[in-house]
């Protein structure tokens, strides 16, 4: 049989290419995966919905083409599997079983039949706990370990036990890990999609941490905004697109305890950028700094420096004064305040008014910088010192602000969707779908939706994520970037 018989067979007479590959972009078959079998679709199938491509891409060549030809091809190869993965996993993160089915959305049964060798459980549930294990459902069962980072598992259990006050509670570990698998998984669609990471990857780090720490901070700061021709002295308006489109680096926004401010998680070969939505990164001006104080952990630190896993309390990220000891936390913190408000632009206000009360909300309302961040930048550039100036008297983030940072998570549809899943991932899951790459099944399992609330708003959800939307939409990055 010569290779277009084969691949009609497989892909369908009406796919066209030359490889298998290129066959199955375009294919309109469809398979469904159950807990222990690749199988053709058919209207009693109640597995979840593969689309060619998708098979090819998780499981090869040889799978593919079995299930085609036989009607079905079993994908477990011990009996134990995924059972004992999942089991493990679990373990190795230090979870209960009701922590991991709260956040899965299943029951403690749920978990315990997902975790019991020979018991079958519907595949949707499967996929649901491995999410929030950081495991890759796709091929669990059929991969060893289903791709989760052993590495990462140590780590966040080693935080989990910690003593000291960046010690996590089970909550922040799960939240954690699962913003491991977004990162994971959103870095997994740009290659679906054909498209390129950013430019993060072309940033050197720097090991240099010598005295004074700041000033290198400063100068990072600088090397930054020239390497992304940003416009002098100008402010950064969607920090948030910047990270996520000019970058390409995956921000995951969470809701964890009020200490937490963000982080920089690994998974794999992949790391990304968490941020917490609660505590004093509710208001937008905090987050920016959180934001920028990990992008130069990501850019700059080396990956000694950060391990899998580096966290910010509040403390780190506004930690301005004496107390800060940590060269790595300094160098960030100047980083950020100098990235966000550029200091020969923060002179320029300070020099053009004699108020000083006037001159500190002009930054804060032009750069969109915390008070904190703005009373000590301020003070290190000019020599004016605004400390006394409460804060209550001090301007707070504009709508404008607000809508620039917030508007495609807070109007985000479906409603059901996870605020950690409402960023960029978003936007490639509904791209992806939209070129056959991927099922309705896996896109509303990758946003924890129902399927039909995906297939509704997969429109809106490009529109709004890709800058296309109505009026209240944020304003694209300046391409000059």
């Amino acid at each position: 049989m010569n290779d277009t018989k084969l691949y009609d067979r497989i892909f369908g007479p009406d796919s066209v290419g030359g490889t298998a590959e290129e066959r199955a972009a375009n294919s309109s078959r469809r398979f469904v995966r159950s807990q222990l079998q690749i199988a053709e679709d058919s209207p009693k199938a109640t597995g979840h919905r593969l689309t060619a491509h998708e098979v090819l891409e998780a499981f090869g060549f040889d799978v593919l083409r079995k299930a085609a030809e036989d009607g079905a091809c079993p994908i477990v190869k011990k009996a134990d599997e995924p059972a004992r993965t999942l089991r493990n996993r679990r373990l190795e993160l230090n979870l209960t079983l009701p922590r991991v089915a709260n956040s899965a959305g299943v029951s403690v049964v749920d978990v315990e039949r997902a975790e019991t060798a020979g018991e079958l459980s519907p595949f949707r549930v499967i996929q649901n706990i491995a999410q929030v294990l950081a495991l890759d459902e796709r091929t669990l069962g059929f991969v060893p370990g289903a791709r989760g980072d052993p590495t990462l598992g140590v780590r966040l259990r080693e935080m989990a036990l910690a003593r000291d006050a960046k010690r996590f509670s089970e909550s922040e570990v799960v939240g954690l890990a699962e913003a491991a698998w977004v990162i994971a998984r959103q870095h997994d669609l740009l290659h679906i999609n054909g498209e390129q990471g950013g430019r993060a990857s072309s940033f050197v780090q720097s090991r240099d941490y010598r005295y004074p720490a700041y000033q290198k901070g400063y100068d990072l700061a600088i090397l930054t905004r020239n390497k992304l021709s940003l416009p002098i002295d100008e402010p950064v308006e969607s920090l948030k697109t910047l990270i996520e489109v000019v970058l390409g680096i995956p921000v995951v926004q969470l809701s964890l305890g009020e200490k937490f401010a963000g982080a920089t998680v690994a998974n794999g070969p992949v790391r990304g950028i968490v941020v917490n939505e609660r505590g004093a990164n509710a208001n937008v001006w905090v987050r920016r700094m959180t934001l920028a104080h990990e992008i130069a952990h990501l850019l700059w630190d080396p990956d000694e420096r950060l391990d899998k896993l580096r966290v910010d309390n509040y403390t780190d990220v506004e930690g301005y004064g004496a107390h800060q000891t940590d060269v790595v936390e300094i160098r960030a913190n100047a980083f950020a305040v100098a990235f966000l408000a550029p200091p020969s632009g923060v002179r320029k206000i300070m020099d053009a008014t004699n108020d000083k009360g006037s001159g500190l909300a002009a930054v804060m309302t032009k750069y969109g910088i915390s008070a904190t961040a703005a009373k000590y930048h301020i003070k290190n550039m000019t020599g004016i010192d605004v400390s006394d100036l409460p804060n209550s008297t001090l301007p707070a983030p504009s709508d404008e602000w607000i809508a620039r940072e917030n508007l495609a998570v807070d109007f985000f549809k479906p409603i059901s969707t996870p605020i950690s899943r409402r960023g960029k991932i978003a936007l490639l899951i509904a791209k992806a779908f939209k070129a056959g790459k991927i099922s309705s099944d896996t896109a509303s399992c990758c946003l924890r939706c129902k399927t039909a609330e995906f297939e509704e708003n997969v429109d809106l959800i490009i529109a709004t994520q890709g800058g296309r939307s109505d009026a209240r939409a944020p304003r694209s990055v300046p391409m000059t970037y």
